[in-house]
Formats: structure tokens, C-alpha cells, sequence
């Protein structure tokens, strides 16, 4: 058996990087916390976890010099899966704070989810997704319209990169998958059992 790849989930303060290290644990993988440029040196994967606001975190990227560590590790063709806000870290720009200088690694928008008189902002609790690519890795062994946690008033509308969609009033992009980046605008880390598919298949398949 191949020993398993070092995860790097990155500890910024603006973030539950502590929820996704807690799961971590529970299916037994192999992971640190990296916090500083010497645990980019050392990881295989790497998971930018994500609650707050866009410019806060963004913000807190470049103030610890973590910028061109991620594009330079994410560019090598090193696996990288962004969580929720981490996911839309690697976008082009979020409407949130158009001052917040995303990651531009997949040509996709962030935007305010649309709030209609029976739907509330931010989305917050469980919800279905529908998978649009048979070959996804993220989402192995995942039935379609499998539901997950999600907690957002931000979303990504639409990407040419999306394997899965949810909806909340209106369609969204709930994951994303093109070469070595990932995305899920849900929370695998609090959707219990098929959360943990998700983070499995992002050691294990991608």
C-alpha cells in the first residue's frame, strides 16, 4: 500500500481550518497545518478552508506572504481544494469586496446570492446538489442529489469548471473541477458521511 500524501490544510485565523483538521483525523489521513512558507515545502495537497468575508481573508493571504506560495504550489500542478470561501478565493473576483485581489486561478465571479420573499440570505443548512460530470474525482461514490451543508450569502452563478450544482432560489455552482483545482462551495467537513467521501476522494483520487 502507497503511504498516504501529506495534506496541508492552510491555518489562516479567518478560517475553520480546525473543523476540517478535526474531520481529517476521523478518516485517518495523513495531514498538517501549515502556517508559515516552510509547510508548503513539505505538503502533496493542499486545503484553503473559508468562513468570513472575501477581504478579510485575501487580506490576511498577503499580509503572512502566502500569495504566490499557493499560485506557485497550485501552477507545479499540486492539487488544490478550496472550501466554501476558499473556494471562491479561486475565482477572478468577488462582488463582496471588488477591492479583495482573489487568487485567479479559474475564470469564474463571485456574487450575492438573490433573495426572493420565501428565500433567505445567507443559505444556511442542508441542501441537494445535482452532479453534471459522470468522471467527477471530487465526487465519487457520491449519489446525485446527495444533500450537503451549506452556510453562504455569496455564490459562484455559473463556470464552464462546475461538476455540480445546487439551488436556492436559483441554480448555483456547488463544486468545481479543472486539472489540479478544486472547489465546493459546501461544507464537506460538516456534511457527515458524504462530506467525508468528498475529502477522501480529494486525498485519495485527485
Amino acid at each position: 500500500m502507497s503511504p498516504k500524501p501529506l495534506v496541508g490544510i492552510l491555518a489562516l485565523r479567518n478560517s475553520n481550518f480546525n473543523s476540517v483538521a478535526n474531520t481529517l483525523n476521523t478518516i485517518e489521513s495523513n495531514y498538517c497545518l501549515v502556517s508559515d512558507a516552510h509547510g508548503f515545502a513539505k505538503i502533496e495537497k493542499l486545503i484553503i478552508p473559508g468562513v468570513g468575508k472575501i477581504g478579510a481573508v485575501m487580506n490576511e493571504i498577503d499580509l503572512r506572504d502566502f500569495r504566490n506560495l499557493i499560485l506557485d504550489f497550485a501552477k507545479s500542478g499540486m492539487p488544490v481544494l478550496g472550501i466554501c470561501l476558499g473556494m471562491q478565493a479561486l475565482g477572478s473576483v468577488s462582488t463582496e469586496d471588488l477591492k479583495a485581489k482573489t487568487l485567479s486561478l479559474l475564470p469564474f465571479e463571485t456574487e450575492k446570492l438573490e433573495e426572493y420573499p420565501s428565500i433567505r440570505i445567507p443559505h444556511a443548512g442542508w441542501n441537494s446538489i445535482e452532479i453534471l460530470k459522470d468522471e467527477s474525482k471530487l465526487l465519487r461514490n457520491i449519489p446525485n442529489h446527495t444533500d450537503f451543508y451549506f452556510s453562504h450569502s455569496f455564490a459562484v452563478n455559473k463556470s464552464e469548471s462546475a461538476s455540480s450544482t445546487s439551488t436556492h432560489g436559483k441554480k448555483f455552482v456547488a463544486s468545481v473541477e479543472f486539472g489540479s483545482m478544486y472547489g465546493v462551495q459546501f461544507h464537506p467537513e460538516k456534511s457527515q458521511k458524504y462530506g467525508k467521501t468528498v475529502l477522501t476522494n480529494f486525498i485519495e483520487k485527485c
